[in-house]
């Protein structure tokens, strides 16, 4: 019943969670409503980082957010942009474009990319 719940929290976080099995239709309806309330209880922590860290280190939280985002995310989210930025640019060979996708290994084209974007991050952060 609470596959739904915990494939959103697996997808979401770096939290150990079981559950390999596929979702059934009614734990799928669940993991679309649960996404988004498991999304903000991340954005919640991320609210409380900064009430509690920006009014002593203002720019101890321009870092401290991407970081703690990164931290609870498990960067998949810099890894997947990372790997679609490499994919974009690879030859027009549908076969390649689906191994550097599937791959476990991080282009380091695309890697740069998304460090500059999570720089940007910070240097947004620290202009607040």
């Amino acid at each position: 019943m609470f596959s739904g719940v915990l494939q959103a929290i697996k997808v979401l976080t770096i939290l150990p969670v079981k559950g390999k099995k596929p979702l059934s239709s009614a734990g799928y309806q669940l993991f679309l409503v649960c996404f988004p309330l498991i999304g903000l209880v991340v954005g919640a922590f991320a609210v409380i980082f900064v009430r509690v860290s920006y009014p002593q280190l203002p720019l101890f939280m321009a870092w401290g957010i991407p970081f703690l985002w990164l931290l609870l995310s498990g960067a998949t989210h810099v890894n997947g942009l990372a790997k679609t930025v490499h994919a974009a640019f690879v030859t027009n060979d549908q076969k390649t474009r689906k191994e550097v996708l599937a791959g476990e290994i991080v282009p380091t084209g695309g890697l740069a990319i998304a460090l500059t974007f999570f720089s940007g991050k910070i240097f947004a952060l620290s202009q607040a």
